[in-house]
């Protein structure tokens, strides 16, 4: 909630301004609400380390177990392809949608907006399909909701059409893919948590999991920018072909995804069912 009304503030802004005096104002108000944040956090008590209760193994050694947990490597696999694939369409979503849907830059925020709102109708469904379900009942219907996202952009960019979407079908799309993110969110966080990390050896498997994370979200934007770059400067240099290079983009992002699909499907479930069982209605009887 307090997203979307950060959202409306800056969709107003960016709206009914223009220069870059309207994006400064926004990040330094951003810097200073930030603070004010932080600054409520020093008063949160907690925070000190818990008294061990035998002798720790080295870290190292620790973490050379985790690498070799097969299950806890097909969870990684699928999470790079997951934050590949994903990043490299959503850190340049808004670009596209200024330049081939032709939508005002404040009109890219309500759509965020709209995405939100998918997030929070879905949060509390998927959570409790989650815990009494398994967590793959939330992720691969996620999944599958994200990546066929992706296949009707695709067509929509290969076909020329991305300037006869309406706002409404723009929200829409924005809707569906706050509805898939949430989901995966959730049952990724959970499967993570409550099926893959071992609990006695949380810190070694965390370490590995946020560090892995953080370098594949990294590389998501630069990949990205890379074939946009490389695909343009290609259609320049050969007279008589010119190629899309957002559908490229969004060509070349199905297939980490595809494959994170499929190693998510390969891991260990959490729970008693499978997700198909969810359609058949038998966890319901």
């Amino acid at each position: 909630m307090a997203a979307m009304g950060a959202l409306a503030v800056a969709g107003y802004v960016i709206g009914h301004g223009s220069g870059l005096g309207r994006f400064v104002g926004l990040q330094g108000a951003g810097c200073l609400v930030g603070l004010i944040g932080t600054a409520f956090l020093l008063g949160v008590p907690g925070g000190a380390p818990a008294a061990p209760t035998a002798a720790p193994r080295p870290h190292g050694a620790e973490m050379r177990d985790a690498l070799r947990d097969r299950n806890f490597r097909r969870f990684l696999f699928g999470t790079a392809g997951l934050s590949i694939g994903g990043g490299m369409v959503t850190a340049f979503m808004p670009l596209l949608l200024v330049e081939k849907v032709g939508i005002q830059p404040g009109t890219v925020i309500w759509i965020d907006t709209a995405a939100m709102i998918g997030g929070i109708v879905v949060s509390l469904p998927c959570g409790w399909i989650a815990d009494r379900f398994g967590s793959r009942t939330v992720l691969m219907p996620g999944l599958t909701l994200g990546l066929t996202l992706s296949c009707f952009w695709l067509a929509v960019l290969a076909l020329g059409k991305a300037s006869l979407l309406g706002l409404p079908a723009l929200a829409l799309l924005g809707l569906l893919t706050g509805i898939a993110s949430n989901a995966v969110a959730i049952g990724s966080g959970r499967l993570l948590l409550a099926g893959v990390v071992p609990p006695t050896k949380s810190v070694a498997y965390t370490a590995i999991y946020y560090a892995w994370v953080g370098l594949m979200s990294g590389l998501a934007p630069l990949l990205a920018g890379g074939i946009l770059t490389a695909v343009a400067a290609a259609g320049r240099s050969r007279t008589g072909m010119q190629v899309d290079s957002y559908t490229v983009l969004f060509l070349l992002s199905l297939i980490p995804g595809v494959l994170g699909w499929l190693y998510f499907a390969a891991t260990r479930p959490d729970g008693a069912f499978r997700t198909r069982d969810l359609f058949k209605g038998q966890p319901w009887m």
